[in-house]
């Protein structure tokens, strides 16, 4: 189902545009870098964005390049870096950088601790994820990088909320699924008992929305948040109640594009709508790997081939009987091992798409291939329990 505002998300995009119109981005390189990295993330675009690309290429070559740098040293070389990360990853860079030059650049302002900028976690964030590709030419990027785990582990990140939609960022690009799902679900339990002030809670619903196939259960509440959080949202800017920033405008406007525009995956059982065909499919198909392990159960009992995995059995009269007898002893664990996969494959299916509606791709996909690691973890079992129960068959 599809959210519709009560006040127009195009309100919002104006007030960006006036923005960017001003080209004052000399003032604020920093907040404008954001909307690049925003932005362009949602496929916004406009002539005036194409001239803060224009300006951004300008920029990198100026700090990164000349290293031309002003007494706003932390903000500079911070935008530079981040903007070229930006603008590479669009394919809008037209500016080469020598990062042997950035390490050296970069060397000067690290502190003892590994973060940069007398310890400015915003500006250590974005510089780690933005470097992350260019990594082995950054000297201290672990170091920097075990910095921010620590900050991240003591809760430090939260004192400005914004630094959480940028460790989400850090934790995307090393592709570290595992502590995504551990940001997001600790996210959406800040947002589900209201522990963030209106202010911040755009940065925690960024995370969450960003994220949303780990919350599945959390999902109608977020829901809910993000359309009462955007509506009022939009209300401020629609009345020009106080000035915004612009990392928080363009973070509501990437959630707003999104969250108004697509179809809503707002609770388990939408997520999982009744799909009567992938229903039926899903109970063939298990139905078939179970009829598979019953038969080939009945035909190995009643031709024995169970038995043949007796060492017993194994002649060394010749080579050919001894190579015919290791070749049935073989044959006789690999299919034990089959019927057993096929019937347990064959009831995961039942169990997940017929019974409890899952028939999205993507997520049967990962439980098969969840279930089948841990079937390998009890192949050995199987094949132990069969040498043991072999010689019993004769």
């Amino acid at each position: 189902m599809k959210y519709k505002p009560k006040h127009d998300v195009l309100v919002l995009r104006k007030n960006i545009l006036k923005d960017l119109q001003a080209r004052y981005f000399n003032k604020d390189p920093f907040g404008f870098c954001n909307y690049l990295l925003f932005l362009l993330e949602s496929r916004f675009e406009h002539d005036y964005l194409d001239n803060l690309v224009d300006w951004m290429n300008g920029f990198i070559r100026e700090v990164l390049v000349k290293q031309k740098i002003s007494r706003s040293a932390d903000n500079e070389i911070t935008t530079a870096v981040l903007g070229y990360f930006v603008l590479a990853k669009h394919n809008r860079l037209t500016t080469g950088v020598d990062f042997g030059k950035v390490n050296e650049l970069l060397k000067q302002h690290i502190d003892d601790n590994g973060l940069y900028f007398k310890n400015n976690l915003t500006y250590s964030i974005c510089l780690t994820f933005s470097l992350f590709s260019t990594k082995d030419k950054i000297k201290d990027w672990q170091r920097t990088r075990d910095a921010l785990l620590e900050e991240y582990r003591n809760k430090n990140l939260q004192c400005d909320p914004k630094n959480l939609c940028y460790y989400a960022l850090l934790l995307e690009v090393e592709n570290d699924k595992k502590e995504l799902e551990k940001l997001s679900k600790w996210v959406a339990e800040i947002l589900v008992r209201n522990g963030t002030n209106t202010h911040d809670k755009p940065y925690y619903l960024w995370v969450a929305w960003r994220n949303r196939k780990h919350i599945k259960r959390e999902i109608k509440t977020i829901k809910h948040k993000i359309a009462d959080s955007l509506e009022n949202f939009l209300i401020e800017i629609e009345t020009d109640e106080e000035p915004q920033s612009k990392i928080i405008k363009s973070v509501c406007y990437d959630i707003a594009k999104s969250f108004f525009g697509r179809t809503m995956l707002i609770s388990f059982d939408e997520y999982h709508e009744p799909n009567l065909f992938a229903r039926i499919g899903g109970f063939f198909v298990s139905l078939i790997l179970i009829a598979l392990m019953v038969v080939l159960i009945y035909f190995s009992m009643k031709n024995g081939w169970l038995s043949y995995a007796n060492y017993k059995l194994i002649s060394i009269l010749s080579w050919k009987t001894f190579l015919l007898s290791i070749a049935k002893f073989l044959m006789s664990m690999v299919l034990l091992v089959i019927e057993f996969y096929s019937g347990y494959i064959g009831g995961i299916i039942l169990w997940e798409v017929p019974i409890n509606n899952r028939y999205q791709r993507h997520e049967v996909g990962a439980i098969l291939r969840t279930r089948s690691v841990q079937f390998l973890k009890w192949v050995g079992l199987i094949i132990v329990g069969q040498l043991i129960l072999a010689p019993m068959l004769q």
